[in-house]
């Protein structure tokens, strides 16, 4: 509609097609009003992919999951590093 392609493939950049920053703005409405929901620019620039675009969207949708994913992470990579300065005392 907005970047005269035939077809678009899930992970094609919406920038590599040819998008810029008025395009976003008109493409961001839209999907505001079809999804009912509030996107931000500055995330539909991070994400420019259909699929990137997605996956961030669904992950909001789940914050609890993903704190609970960022922290055990976190404990995990934290365990990590005090076992390698146990390795290095010995």
């Amino acid at each position: 509609k907005y970047l005269n392609v035939n077809k678009i493939g899930i992970d094609d950049n919406f920038f590599d097609l040819g998008g810029h920053s008025l395009l976003m703005v008109k493409v961001n409405n839209d999907l505001k009003q079809s999804l009912k929901k509030d996107i931000s620019i500055v995330e539909m620039y991070r994400y420019p992919t259909i699929k990137t675009l997605s996956e961030s969207l669904s992950s909001k949708s789940d914050t609890g999951l993903s704190v609970d994913r960022i922290s055990d992470r976190a404990k995990r990579q934290k365990e990590s590093s005090n076992k390698q300065k146990r390795i290095k005392l010995r």
